[in-house]
């Protein structure tokens, strides 16, 4: 027959190594929770547009939506419109035709850089938007995902 008293203080034995091993764990979590504050935070300073209301990006990305709508409108109809060099018989015409092909020519370009810069834009303001959209959710789901992702 066994001792009862020696049975609790095997039960106590358990008890403090599963006290230790919630002490561990309390504390990982908590290192683990702190890491992730810190690069959500470093993560988001790098971000250029994280300093903007998610209001101001709406709208903002909404007038950029407009911009280049238009902008699309625009190098459409210039770019329909082809430029053909004519023959000229004088060297003096003939440098005058080039000039004016390459005014249009240029007209162009300009038109399509702008185009790009205003979709870029558009691009980043809305990339700012989705990640946003990630981070969202309630403060237990922040708290877990801060706690509990490695």
């Amino acid at each position: 027959m066994t001792n009862p008293t020696r049975r609790r203080c095997g039960g106590g034995a358990h008890l403090g190594l599963l006290l230790v091993i919630l002490a561990l764990a309390v504390g990982a979590g908590a290192w683990n929770y702190r890491r992730n504050l810190v690069a959500e935070q470093q993560e988001q300073a790098a971000r250029p547009l994280s300093g903007y209301e998610h209001d101001d990006l709406l709208a903002l990305a909404a007038a950029y939506r407009t911009e280049v709508d238009a902008l699309t409108r625009r190098y459409q109809g210039v770019r329909s419109e082809r430029v053909v060099a004519r023959e000229r018989g004088f060297f003096g015409d003939q440098i005058d035709e080039y000039e004016r092909v390459r005014r249009r020519s240029g007209t162009h370009r300009e038109v399509g850089a702008a185009l790009g810069e205003a979709e870029a834009a558009l691009r980043e303001i809305e990339q700012e938007l989705a990640t946003r959209r990630s981070e969202t959710g309630t403060g237990l789901e922040l708290h877990l995902r801060r706690l509990l992702t490695l």
